[in-house]
């Protein structure tokens, strides 16, 4: 009942000690957590728990099934943040066997915000619908010059193959030109100092 209060949603020391709570009961009862899920209204119960599932040896499966089931964007989204948490600073993980048919029904999720995170997350698997969906965004002239930086940041940071003819196309765009001259630098290469000088 305690983690369900929407009035405690915004409560930074209860959402500690309401997760403080249920950690063990993640690991011990880990379908019960997740049938909980779509009541708990606190963010960081909800990210935590995602987190703590991830150390489980079913638990991605466990929560891509969940994420399959419904489309109610704030626990989702919550869980997916959680688990890009869980994976932060790690390039490439081998993508586990459900997450094709999970990406998709993600993808048709009626929030944005989720499908872009589900899309963060697919770039870890080396999903390449995910990946050239953000190659196509960064190539893009006519899109949003902000989105195309993110975009450009993504592939750069996940090191995606095939980058190098995108980063030489882009010393040419103004408004991407020094984050495709610190990704050229970032993939290395015996031409990069001849492109920057000329």
């Amino acid at each position: 009942q305690l983690l369900c209060n929407p009035d405690d949603a915004d409560d930074t020391m209860l959402q500690a000690l309401n997760w403080y709570a249920v950690e063990p009961v993640v690991a011990a009862e880990p379908n019960t957590v997740l049938a909980w899920m779509p009541e708990i209204t606190m963010p960081l119960v909800r990210s935590h728990v995602a987190r703590r599932l991830l150390t489980l040896d079913d638990g991605f499966q466990r929560l891509a099934a969940l994420w399959r089931s419904a489309d109610n964007a704030d626990w989702q989204l919550d869980t997916l943040r959680g688990t890009l948490e869980a994976y932060a600073g790690v390039e490439k993980i081998t993508m586990p066997a459900v997450w094709p048919r999970t990406f998709e029904r993600l993808q048709t999720h009626p929030d944005a915000e989720v499908q872009h995170a589900a899309k963060l997350l697919g770039t870890i698997f080396g999903d390449t619908t995910a990946i050239e969906g953000f190659r196509d965004l960064a190539s893009d002239p006519t899109q949003n010059p902000r989105e195309r930086l993110v975009a450009l940041e993504i592939l750069i940071t996940r090191k995606a193959e095939r980058m190098e003819p995108v980063l030489h196309k882009l010393l040419d765009d103004t408004e991407l030109r020094t984050a495709a001259i610190r990704g050229l630098v970032s993939f290395g290469g015996t031409d990069v100092p001849k492109l920057l000088l000329d």
